[in-house]
Parts: structure tokens; sequence; C-alpha cells
């Protein structure tokens, strides 16, 4: 993947950008992981009044 800084030399600079760019996606994960889990959660919910009944 062409773009991506390389890991030798320049220092903090590129390090602290890599930093920006991991932050934000992990952000998008944890983003991504909460709708599954509510998603999960209601259906849990819906599967347990179906068979409750």
């Amino acid at each position: 993947m062409p773009g991506l800084p390389k890991r030798t030399g320049r220092g903090l600079s590129s390090f602290s950008r890599t930093l920006a760019i991991a932050s934000r996606e992990v952000t998008m994960a944890a983003l991504v992981i909460a709708m599954i889990v509510v998603t999960v959660i209601i259906f849990a919910m819906i599967i347990t009044v179906a068979v409750g009944r």
C-alpha cells in the first residue's frame, strides 16, 4: 500500500500522524462494534419474547 509512512526515520511527525489515523480507525471500529452489539441485543430480546410465547 503506497502512501503509508515508512517505519524507519522521520521520528515524531510520522508517528503522531499514524497515531491520529489509528485513533480515527479505532473510533470507527468502536461505532461499528456498538451498532452490532445493539442489533444483537435487540435480536436476542425478540427471540426470547418469541420463545416465551
